[in-house]
């Protein structure tokens, strides 16, 4: 009987709970990201006789105080600023880089979108002349963080090419 009446309770708290307070909540622990720097950390490629280079990319950003791993893979590059636009990277974009190796890669940037980090990629490879006259690939969604006083909340996360 005592159980049945601590559930009750419990259940009348949740059913209570304004979604709003919530949110206001939320609001109010979130970082604001508008003023945040953000800094792409990358190891150099560990070589072993029987495997292929991997590099660690993380992201470090005054915003928070531990480092994010955003992907291991073959190979890093950052993509300057002013080389933005020909990778159709947006003026507004917080970091870039390409992860490019034997002839295919992900090209990944970051952008503070609604005070959430979100991270986008594509996937290219090595094309012929024909496959050059397509469309190029669309960036899609691949991380979104949103950042709070007592820690880094990861809201998306995909794991595919």
């Amino acid at each position: 009987m005592r159980n049945f009446f601590i559930l009750c309770i419990v259940a009348s708290l949740l059913i209570g709970c304004d979604s709003n307070q919530q949110n206001q909540f939320d609001a109010e622990t979130q970082i604001n990201l508008d003023t945040a720097s953000f800094e792409i950390i990358h190891n150099k490629p560990a070589y072993d006789i029987d495997s292929l280079p991997t590099v660690v990319v993380e992201l470090k950003s005054s915003a928070w105080k531990n480092r994010m791993l955003i992907t291991s893979e073959r190979a890093y590059s950052e993509i300057p600023k002013d080389y933005y636009n020909s990778y159709q990277i947006p003026d507004t974009a917080v970091f870039a880089f390409s992860t490019w190796y034997a002839g295919g890669g992900h090209y990944y940037f970051g952008i503070v979108d609604q005070n959430k980090l979100v991270v986008k990629r594509k996937w290219e490879e090595e094309g012929n002349m024909e496959e050059e006259l397509q469309p190029p690939n669309p960036y899609t969604n691949y991380m979104t963080f949103m950042f709070k006083n007592d820690g880094v909340g990861v809201i998306e996360h995909k794991n595919s090419i």
